[in-house]
């Protein structure tokens, strides 16, 4: 993985040409059986239920967390972005949306199939957004479908003529409507999440995403940020833990999770996470809450999936 990191780092794409159709033929694929010593890592530090209390290999079997697909996947993900024809620096993409749809989540000791490739492209105020799609089967039927939504800037030479616009695509829909404070009101449940100072560095040892925005406040400063930044896939991950351990919602079979990422999560800090029941599913928002103004870091709704 830290090869590809690399490469990923020295990435130069030959033109900025958008050829959609290249792209949607570009496919990675790989059989992954889950190893418990990884699983048991990234579990643990998600505070996924069955693994708050034992970071054993020998815990009781549990099914995989609805984001750990993206997790073993991100071999095949970075693949994909370090060749032509991809038009993008793979440093430097801003992951501004994720979807799962989960069908039905697979049990540890199950063996993955995972194909990753492009999906739909669009058109922002700010360059374009791509869909990257991850397709995780068991013994051949779908088992979960995650797509995250990156945004590309600095692409003046890309022509976006012919995108649909990224503000009118209806699956990702919750950015606009969640504007909506009052959507909160009144909150089910509320809580305080912790964010040390180390997790962008113990994240990326059980995920392999070891961007340095993410690892230290000197190379996060090369990035422009004032501190390391937390990953938007462990806020997420955290906050789909929390869910399930309410048990208000069942993540393990027939669910939507939408999540839109709004500002990073500074690290060290403390986040509130908000939980609103809503019809048959759930929204909820991660948000700082210093100094007496509130800025959000995060929203999302899970869903029953539509058949």
């Amino acid at each position: 993985m830290l090869a590809l990191l690399a490469k990923a780092a020295i990435y130069r794409p030959e033109a900025q040409s958008l050829d959609i159709g290249a792209l949607s033929q570009m496919l990675e694929r790989a059989e992954v059986p889950v190893l418990p010593s990884h699983y048991h890592r990234y579990h643990f530090l998600v505070k996924w239920p069955s693994l708050t209390s034992s970071h054993s290999s020998d815990a009781p079997l549990d099914t995989i967390h609805p984001c750990y697909a993206q997790v073993l996947s991100l071999p095949l993900q970075m693949k994909l972005m370090t060749r032509a024809p991809f038009p993008f620096k793979a440093f430097g993409l801003i992951h501004i949306a994720n979807k799962i749809n989960v069908i039905s989540l697979p049990l540890s000791n199950q063996t993955l199939q995972l194909h990753a490739y492009f999906g739909r492209f669009f058109s922002h105020p700010k360059g374009v957004v791509f869909e990257l799609n991850t397709d995780l089967s068991v013994k051949g039927i779908l088992a979960v479908k995650a797509s995250s939504y990156y945004l590309a800037t600095n692409i003046d030479s890309v022509n976006k003529q012919g995108l649909p616009d990224f503000a009118d695509y209806k699956d990702l829909q919750i950015h606009f409507s969640l504007k909506n404070e009052k959507q909160y009101d009144p909150v089910q449940s509320e809580q305080i999440l912790s964010f040390d100072d180390s997790i962008g560095r113990d994240y990326a040892r059980a995920s392999g995403d070891y961007n340095p925005i993410h690892l230290w406040p000197a190379t996060a400063k090369l990035f422009g940020f004032k501190r390391a930044i937390a990953h938007g896939m462990y806020s997420k991950a955290l906050v789909l833990s929390k869910v399930q351990e309410q048990k208000a919602i069942s993540l393990n079979q027939g669910m939507s999770l939408v999540t839109v990422f709004k500002r990073p999560v500074l690290l060290p800090s403390q986040a509130h996470l908000q939980l609103t029941e809503q019809n048959d599913g759930m929204l909820f928002k991660l948000s700082n809450r210093q100094n007496k103004q509130s800025s959000t870091h995060m929203i999302g709704a899970i869903s029953k999936l539509q058949s």
